[in-house]
């Protein structure tokens, strides 16, 4: 609503980037709902200011399928909110961006525990500088997971659907990500690692957190940090839990 919801400049299509996965995926509903079941429940899309022109056309490439998704206000593809109780009834569960910018989602920590296939949307969160999970380095595409997009999701569905051992693995060792990456002792233990590296890095940091009230050590740690290379640790592997 008001300014924000309208799209003025083609910087602004960068807002849309989850959204625009979202709609992909639904897609391949609309050509075979047997197979897929990726719907919304809710679908505005964002209103254009110019109408002579797509602003978004090449951030955002719009093919005819998605056209007639988004002009008919996603009605193909409507569906309900669904609980986590009932993702255990499908053999393949989707990750998908968790915002309508496209940031990662805490959705994905749920998922390798109910005994379906992960299957990861390529898009810019997966590409060097996105937004990864805190154990994405020990993630293996094809053995931990699979990656697709709207060209290629079917045929590698149907390709694990067909190839037995393939599937047993894929789901053997997502299995494993959730015993030996997201245990309770597992997450303790990156955790630990992290305060470790952040005390190294910062001798003040003991001293921050020590502090009397909550407002005066997060004006401390603001302060420490803001003098930070953020993206430096992150390339070295911290990222949040």
């Amino acid at each position: 609503r008001g300014r924000e919801a309208v799209i003025n400049k083609e910087r602004d299509c960068a807002r849309e980037a989850g959204n625009y996965a979202r709609l992909q995926a639904a897609s391949l509903t609309t050509h075979d709902s047997k197979k897929f079941d990726v719907r919304t429940n809710t679908c505005r899309p964002r209103p254009i200011r110019s109408l002579s022109q797509d602003l978004c056309r090449k951030v955002l490439p719009q093919n005819d399928d998605l056209a007639k998704i988004r002009d008919s206000g996603c009605r193909a593809v409507q569906g309900r909110f669904m609980n986590h109780g009932k993702f255990n009834a499908f053999q393949f569960l989707l990750d998908l961006p968790g915002s309508t910018t496209g940031s990662y989602s805490r959705n994905l920590n749920h998922l390798w525990l109910l005994g379906a296939v992960v299957v990861f949307w390529a898009g810019p969160l997966l590409e060097p500088g996105g937004a990864l999970q805190w154990y994405s380095a020990g993630l293996r595409d094809g053995r931990t997971h699979v990656t697709v997009n709207v060209s290629t999701a079917k045929a590698t569905l149907d390709a694990i659907t067909d190839h037995v051992d393939w599937r047993n693995e894929l789901l053997e060792n997502s299995r494993g990500v959730a015993d030996n990456l997201l245990c309770g002792e597992c997450m303790g233990s990156y955790v630990a690692t992290v305060l470790t590296s952040l005390r190294q890095r910062l001798p003040l940091l003991d001293s921050a957190l020590n502090q009397r009230t909550h407002h005066t050590a997060n004006a401390t740690l603001a302060e420490l940090l803001s003098r930070e290379n953020c993206a430096r640790h992150l390339a070295a592997g911290l990222v949040e839990v």
